[in-house]
């Protein structure tokens, strides 16, 4: 399967309405890249605007992530428990290394699932500390003029 069938496939995966506040923020990538890239920054309103409307997705994105990483923690020890449990009654000498790899590869559909909302919610903060960082800038030059 090509690289880009396995990311369709584990893509599917992603609530529609997960991915379209994930297309929201890359929006506000986008403004924030071209305004640094320009070096014109948002107005003072707009970058406190980002600010609450990262806050919001940051919090919306990390409940998210927290919920669906303790289903692939359960799902994948449920996994590693299963093979040792069929390993012993088969009378084979169990091999940990090897179930916890095939029990990884059992959840990974899910693992794609939580790393998606893991690096949203890492953007979300770069966004929060970028417009907090250039807030502070224009609060500094307020005071100088």
């Amino acid at each position: 399967m090509s690289d880009a069938n396995l990311i369709a496939q584990y893509e599917a995966n992603i609530p529609p309405a997960d991915r379209e506040t994930a297309a929201r923020l890359d929006a506000l990538d986008t403004e924030l890249m071209r305004g640094a890239l320009e070096e014109r920054y948002a107005p003072k309103a707009r970058l406190k605007q980002i600010l609450e409307v990262t806050t919001a997705y940051c919090s919306y994105f990390t409940a998210r992530y927290h919920k669906w990483k303790a289903i692939l923690d359960n799902r994948e020890a449920e996994a590693y428990v299963q093979r040792r449990a069929q390993t012993e009654a088969r009378g084979e000498k169990f091999v940990s290394a090897a179930a916890e790899r095939e029990a990884a590869y059992e959840v990974r559909d899910l693992r794609y699932l939580v790393h998606f909302y893991e690096a949203n919610v890492e953007r979300c903060e770069q966004y929060i500390n970028t417009c907090k960082r250039l807030l502070e800038i224009f609060q500094l030059e307020e005071r100088t003029t």
